[in-house]
């Protein structure tokens, strides 16, 4: 069987990955909602208590528009929220049912996936390991929350996975000048950031920084190998793609302001304390009281970090009656109380949920659906954590290797701050943590299954 998969194409990778997902979303949607598990059924195959039923009504209403008064009264941001006009499109052509959106997500997915098998393979020995190790990734039950249902992770997760790709392939473009891996590079990096724009623009800035991040570890390195004609080209690229990854990132976010017809960004008020967000038209270059300015870092960067700990007392008051909250009490007023509370974001976004919660009762059927399903794979990947790192002390001179970490902590770290809660965490930081299990189940499949199989 393995030699079969080893013959496999990549079309033949995606049609896999794609049917397994729609096979899931009607199995999830018609027989394990209504009939196996219907305490969590809210009805037309989706589950209670996540935002999937809001996106489903809205869906609903632009479907009716599009009925009665056509196209011309069609709206991609209805309410706000783009996946749901996206969904009324589906039922316009194939009926109003959520699983009218069952192949569109399966597709998503299914690139996602293949794109993770690429980036998998320039480490694997075998193509069977890196399709196998994918294939895990994707099928992760956590998944059934954007692939079964209706949600923005949807377009998400393939978007920061063409960020993860891009990179990459910026790196072999560089490595060994070749012209078409850059121009494969330029196309699936503004792929995924206006993917990212279309539900989470304001993530579009973290996805600057990201850049510069990786694109300077990849000067440093040019630096520290002396070789003078990689570091220039990679000056000037880094330089260029920041400076038009603005402009794009201007253009996507005041089109995706227009087409939500909202005027203005929000953000909290002086004299708020934390953890009790107003909302106000304020700017985060006039910050709130308990704000103190750092006289250490640039203030562009100072106000970036602001606007960081703004989401997450937001995020606070917000998931307040919650019981997956994570340092709900810990409170950063500064730039370096961020820098110092870096460690323990990063333990929580590759650990939680942590043992102690596996066993409680959330608020909601989701929540309770959630610390089940979490509780299983964070035991999975507690081990395969194990093999990633004997597999980056063997690869550790690949310089794939170390964008993709890096790559890891710097979301990882910026979304455990700005989400103190395990519950939303746990979904967020799917595209930024899979790779991390990839490569380690890839180290574990070339390492041991296949060379055990090989030895009987």
């Amino acid at each position: 069987m393995l030699l079969r998969i080893n013959r496999i194409t990549e079309f033949q990778i995606w049609l896999v990955y794609f049917l397994y997902t729609l096979l899931a979303g009607f199995l999830v949607q018609f027989l394990l909602l209504p009939y196996v598990f219907p305490q969590w059924h809210a009805g037309d195959g989706l589950l209670i208590g996540i935002d999937a039923t809001q996106f489903h009504s809205i869906a609903m209403e632009t479907y009716k528009t599009l009925i009665s008064a056509g196209w011309q009264d069609f709206i991609l941001y209805p309410s706000g929220q783009v996946i749901a006009g996206i969904a009324g499109i589906f039922y316009f052509i194939f009926g109003p049912t959520p699983a009218s959106m069952l192949p569109f997500n399966a597709g998503m997915h299914a690139v996602s996936g293949l794109l993770l098998y690429k980036i998998l393979r320039s480490f694997s020995e075998q193509k069977s390991s890196a399709f196998l190790a994918a294939g895990f990734c994707i099928a992760l039950p956590s998944t059934f929350l954007w692939t079964t249902q209706m949600h923005n992770e949807t377009l998400s997760v393939l978007g920061a996975t063409c960020f993860l790709f891009a990179w990459v392939q910026f790196q072999q473009a560089f490595h060994k000048k070749e012209l078409k891996k850059w121009f494969t590079a330029l196309v699936f990096l503004f792929t995924g950031l206006f993917l990212i724009g279309l539900v989470r623009d304001y993530l579009l800035v973290v996805y600057r920084a990201a850049s510069l991040f990786l694109g300077t570890y990849l000067i440093l390195r040019g630096l520290a190998k002396r070789e003078h004609k990689y570091l220039i080209s990679v000056a000037v690229t880094l330089l260029c793609l920041v400076f038009i990854q603005g402009i794009f990132n201007t253009f996507i976010q005041g089109s995706v302001r227009t087409l939500k017809r909202v005027p203005t960004i929000t953000y909290l008020t002086n004299g708020i304390t934390p953890g009790t967000p107003a909302i106000t038209n304020r700017s985060p270059s006039t910050p709130a009281s308990w704000w103190q300015k750092s006289h250490y870092i640039p203030q562009s960067i100072d106000n970036q970090v602001y606007s960081l700990i703004l989401r997450r007392e937001g995020a606070i008051r917000s998931w307040s009656e919650g019981s997956t909250g994570i340092d709900t009490d810990v409170r950063i007023t500064s730039s370096r109380e961020a820098i110092l509370y870096t460690p323990r974001a990063l333990q929580i976004a590759l650990l939680s949920p942590f043992p102690s919660q596996w066993f409680e009762d959330g608020a909601k059927v989701a929540s309770n659906f959630m610390k089940l399903i979490g509780s299983i794979e964070i035991s999975a990947f507690y081990i395969i954590y194990v093999f990633f790192a004997l597999g980056a002390y063997n690869w550790r001179g690949r310089p794939a290797l170390h964008l993709i970490i890096l790559h890891s902590i710097f979301f990882l770290t910026v979304f455990a701050i700005a989400t103190p809660n395990a519950g939303n965490l746990y979904r967020f930081r799917y595209p930024y943590l899979i790779p991390i299990v990839g490569l380690g189940l890839t180290y574990f499949l070339d390492n041991y299954l296949h060379k055990f199989r090989t030895s009987l």
